[in-house]
């Protein structure tokens, strides 16, 4: 009895790990940045998945905000002057992904794997 629970118990925490990794692609990904090709620190809002749903990012003098909008922009940033404000488009999980987050996912993910096959 004591083995069953211990593998039910590994199984749910490994189960939960595994959708925690796959959770990002279900939701695009917006990052709070200082610059439109930068992601610290990596905070984000979810949009609605859509195949016309971009994230907005602005950042006028040092003030960042973030929304959700419809456009056909697929990415780019644009810049302008007085005051300076840097805006970025972009589409699905492109909008400056944190280098370090995909690394990470796919160990645990690998991890997960290999767990999963030991037993």
């Amino acid at each position: 009895m004591a083995y069953f629970i211990r593998v039910t118990c590994q199984r749910v925490v490994l189960t939960m790990l595994l959708l925690n990794v796959l959770r990002p692609s279900l939701a695009l990904r917006c990052y709070s940045c200082p610059s439109c090709d930068e992601a610290n620190p990596p905070k984000k809002i979810d949009c609605p998945k859509s195949e016309d749903a971009v994230c907005v990012k602005t950042e006028t003098v040092g003030s960042i905000s973030k929304a959700c909008a419809v456009s056909s922009t697929k990415m780019e940033c644009l810049v302008t002057d007085n005051p300076r404000t840097e805006t970025c488009y972009c589409k699905k999980d492109l909008c400056n992904i944190s280098r370090e987050n995909t690394p990470m996912r796919i160990t645990i993910l690998i991890l997960t794997v290999i767990v999963f096959l030991i037993q």
